[in-house]
């Protein structure tokens, strides 16, 4: 086994039933034990990782993981207006989208292309806070 199949086996092995991730790193403000960015990064991983591999049996675990992730929060899930996390979303549901074909995963990403979009500051000289309630703070 490769070291990018054994790197995907260990991340799915943090995988919860409820489609949420249990990993070493856990924020202290996050109720699933893993901040929904650190969700996004490794479901991405592992799409990926499949898609260099072709593992059919990795294809399936990640597919059910991905589609617990859509089915648990609805489409407006990631749009927090902490972009972000929106961000890492948004290269997730495009990815997913890219290997499984699934419209709303894209659907998805649009939203939060938009949302992102919409909170474009000119402020500093342009671009995105990490959230939309720190604008005017240091």
């Amino acid at each position: 086994m490769s070291i990018v199949e054994n790197t995907a086996k260990t991340l799915l092995t943090w995988s919860q039933p409820d489609g949420t991730y249990n990993s070493p790193y856990k924020e202290s403000t996050s109720t699933a034990g893993i901040g929904s960015w650190n969700f996004a990064v490794a479901t991405n991983a592992l799409t990926r990782v499949y898609n260099m591999t072709k593992d059919e049996s990795l294809k399936a675990l990640i597919k059910e993981n991905v589609a617990k992730e859509f089915q648990k929060f609805g489409v407006d899930q990631e749009v927090r207006d902490y972009y972000d996390d929106e961000g890492w979303w948004c290269l997730t549901w495009i990815e997913a989208y890219n290997t499984f074909g699934v419209a709303d995963y894209i659907q998805r990403a649009q939203l939060i292309l938009h949302n992102m979009a919409d909170a474009w500051s000119t402020t500093c000289g342009g671009g995105l806070i990490w959230n939309d309630t720190s604008w005017g703070s240091s």
